[in-house]
């Protein structure tokens, strides 16, 4: 009898055999552990090229490349496969992460080398949102679209 369990941080597996005078048991484990200039991250086995998603704040959020990775406390996921010299899009389905979060964008399209690493950066910015009803001084609404300025002259959002 055998089993094995594949979870976000690589494959867990399990056997048993019993027979005339003998019983065997084994457990195995397969991953990675990946040291990178943003920290570690422990992932199931890469591949020769793969990348490493940083967003920080959006722990929780899913690996948008059909791998079962999340997001870590430190929002660091890894991709574990890339197709070398050829698009690929790496990115994270935002659904899992918390509803304070907002990514300037949630993928990147990359073309890696062969036999790389790369680090996908996804820029976040984390706080409650608020929502306003604002009106002009002829009491007409601001168009669609709008950006909305901070002191500074930033843009914090926008009329929607």
């Amino acid at each position: 009898m055998s089993g094995n369990y594949r979870s976000t941080y690589g494959v867990l597996g399990a056997s048993a055999g019993i027979g005339n005078g003998y019983r065997q048991f084994g457990v195995s484990a397969s991953g990675a552990a990946i040291v990178h200039p943003k920290g570690i991250s422990i992932s199931e086995q890469v591949g020769d090229t793969f990348a490493i998603i940083s967003a920080p704040g959006a722990q929780g959020a899913n690996v948008a490349s059909g791998t079962n990775a999340q997001l870590d406390a430190d929002g660091l996921a890894v991709v574990p496969y890339l197709n070398p010299y050829q698009i690929n899009t790496v990115g994270v389905d935002p659904d899992g992460a918390s509803g304070d979060v907002e990514f300037n964008a949630t993928s990147y399209q990359v073309i890696p080398r062969a036999n790389s690493a790369m680090l996908v950066e996804l820029k976040t910015k984390t706080g409650p949102g608020v929502l306003f009803q604002i009106t002009l001084p002829d009491g007409s609404f601001p168009p669609l679209g709008t950006d909305v300025l901070d002191e500074k002259g930033n843009s914090i959002g926008f009329v929607a």
